[in-house]
């Protein structure tokens, strides 16, 4: 009977296994996956109450990041996803501000960036380009990924341990909190 409990244990750690595996979805349609479909994160509640999940404060009349902010969004993007186009870069940015509003991380744009260990290193010198300018200008108007917390290059399996495989994206795969 210990055989039995035994094989039931590892069948069921296969399908689990094979159904995390089968979960992995591209972003646009770069395979015959169902393409993940972001949908902005809401501005406000029925009440009018700015939605506490939300990791950026938006008014109509005020741009929520201080110049340096943008700047350093712009130069994470650019060093992180700078070959990955608008979305790649959108992306980033999204996992920025995600990582702002969640605990364990910083309450900050630049804490969270310059946090030891978690991004590459930035150099603002570097000009930003036309599809990193507008994936700032999504982040801006509220359109941010919900949920994605982590990335690393879809070749490599260091952050499986922590988090969960949510999405791949030309080379780099995303994940939410476990």
């Amino acid at each position: 009977m210990r055989g039995v409990s035994k094989s039931i244990k590892l069948a069921a750690a296969v399908l689990v296994t094979v159904t995390l595996l089968t979960d992995y979805q591209t972003v646009a349609g770069e395979s015959t996956n169902n393409p993940i479909i972001f949908e902005p994160i809401p501005e406000s509640t029925a009440e009018g109450q700015q939605v506490s999940y939300c990791p950026i404060s938006r008014t109509h009349d005020i741009d929520p990041f201080t110049e340096e902010e943008k700047d350093l969004l712009k130069a994470i993007a650019m060093a992180e996803a700078g070959n990955q186009g608008e979305d790649g870069m959108w992306l980033v940015m999204s996992v920025v501000l995600n990582r702002v509003n969640m605990d364990p991380w910083p309450d900050t744009i630049k804490d969270v960036i310059t946090e030891a260990h978690q991004f590459a290193s930035i150099d603002r010198r570097i000009e930003s380009s036309e599809e990193c300018d507008k994936a700032l200008e999504r982040i801006r108007s509220g359109d941010i990924a919900p949920k994605i917390i982590a990335f690393e290059t879809k070749d490599s399996k260091v952050l499986d341990e922590y988090f969960w495989p949510a999405f791949t994206y030309r080379d780099h795969k995303f994940y939410t909190k476990k």
